[in-house]
């Protein structure tokens, strides 16, 4: 809509017909709805959400968004890598299918813990489906919630040196801190 020769406005719009009894069309109705505010909304989700694409494609560590039915959601290239596994391959499919049933068995009790909603880090040694077996870090980033059935986040770090044998850190098996977050 052209408020002034200089100035334009997005509009949604709308028309009704008006007819009288007899079903003669004598007029319509119209209503313009400015959508400016609509269209700033969706162009800051839209950079939002390609900012997060972006951290998400080069951070170093591995990030996981997964659902409570246990799908991934989102992956990126270093929990590829760490797995073994493309992206693609990973990115819709169940946990225990990417990861396989004995790496599952050893996490599905950390991430019960976390659909219930506490807050969870921890740190096993995971063997992945790549028949690699590996010091893994696992901190989920957000508390999931019963009421809000959300994706919860997951940072999966590769510890394997820190914890192995004269890698100068831990060398047996750690559950780390496991406290309700508020």
């Amino acid at each position: 809509m052209a408020l002034r020769p200089d100035a334009e406005r997005p509009i949604d719009d709308s028309a009704a017909p008006i007819r009288c009894k007899e079903g003669e069309l004598i007029g319509c109705v119209l209503v313009f709805r400015d959508i400016t505010e609509n269209r700033q909304v969706d162009e800051a989700r839209r950079a939002a959400t390609r900012e997060l694409r972006h951290t998400l494609d080069t951070a170093a560590v591995g990030l996981t968004r997964c659902s409570r039915d246990m799908k991934y959601v989102a992956a990126n290239a270093a929990y590829a890598k760490l797995i073994g596994m493309p992206v693609e391959q990973i990115v819709g499919r169940t946990i225990v299918d990417v990861i396989g049933n004995e790496a599952f068995a050893l996490i599905r009790p950390q991430i019960d813990r976390v659909l219930r909603g506490e807050r969870v880090e921890f740190e096993l040694e995971v063997p992945w489906s790549d028949a690699a077996s590996r010091w893994t870090g696992f901190s989920p980033a957000m508390r999931s919630s019963l009421t809000r059935p959300k994706p919860v986040s997951v940072v999966v770090t590769d510890e394997s040196y820190r914890c192995s044998p004269g890698g100068g850190g831990v060398t047996g098996r750690s559950a780390g801190s496991a406290a309700p977050s508020s």
